[in-house]
């Protein structure tokens, strides 16, 4: 298994970094872990490897112990409204240029109904996406739809997205559902206790959505999050309970890897 822990800076097609370490291993092997990002800065990202500090920088550590094994389990518990639709008509690996045959920054701007001049990072937390996934992997994820996050550039009228955005893609746009989300988020956590079957974590490694929270709302507060999960899971006892708040988490659904936001994740590790 490998723990990848990318840079958000730049947005790039995160699945292709995946799909890359794939090539080298195998399409099975369990990569887990979250985007680092600023605080939603956009200026620096800063991560530690012995005794160095890497700006920008990306990171994999290799598990090679074959008595180990993992559990992962992510959900998002947003609501899809499946009556708004957008077409990606132009893009380039994970930039979209146009949706429905138009600029895609004034399509979606004037589709949220916010002037063009909204500040990108107001527009990111307004322009949740989904994009659908196959029927086979629902029941894993709770959910028929991976949600994307746009992050704008007024610039060239484009949107970044985390996942590489083919022409002709679909996307629809979400909705929090605070309910959802804490119901989301017991559902994992009961999920890891019956997979465990009594065992004991050696470690969790977990990648919460920064936009999950305050950041966005003002509602939730993370620690909530964190403590619905920690003692069902740990049971109480000192557990290493590794994580951050990401631009975005990697995860596997159906055996398969995937990159995923605004998510609560959770990789335990026993043996």
């Amino acid at each position: 298994m490998i723990h990848f822990l990318p840079s958000a800076l730049p947005m790039s097609p995160f699945d292709r970094a995946v799909e890359g370490i794939e090539s080298v291993f195998d399409p099975n092997l369990p990569i887990f872990g979250g985007i680092s990002v600023d605080n939603m800065k956009g200026i620096n990202t800063y991560a530690f490897f012995n005794d160095q500090v890497i700006e920008k920088g990306w990171l994999a550590i290799g598990f090679a112990d074959p008595t180990l094994a993992i559990i992962t389990r992510v959900n998002h518990g947003f609501n899809v409204l499946k009556g708004m639709q957008l077409e990606v008509t132009r893009s380039e690996l994970n930039i979209i240029y146009e949706f429905n045959g138009q600029p895609a920054w004034t399509y979606l701007t004037n589709m949220l109904g916010v002037p063009e001049t909204t500040d990108r990072m107001e527009v990111l937390t307004l322009s949740i996406v989904a994009e659908e996934i196959p029927a086979e992997f629902e029941e894993d994820y709770g959910s028929r739809f991976v949600l994307r996050s746009l992050l704008g550039n007024t610039k060239d009228n484009s949107f970044s997205c985390p996942a590489s955005c083919k022409i002709g893609t679909i996307l629809l746009l979400a909705k929090r559902d605070e309910k959802g989300m804490f119901d989301g988020v017991d559902r994992i956590t009961r999920q890891i206790q019956e997979l465990l079957k009594g065992k004991k974590p050696l470690a969790v490694f977990h990648a919460d959505c920064l936009l999950r929270g305050r950041f966005s709302i003002n509602r939730i507060l993370k620690d909530e999050f964190i403590n619905r999960m920690q003692y069902p899971i740990c049971q109480g006892d000192p557990i290493p309970w590794l994580g951050l708040y990401s631009g975005g988490e990697i995860a596997m659904i159906g055996g398969k890897n995937w990159v995923h936001t605004f998510t609560s994740s959770v990789s335990v590790i026993y043996r």
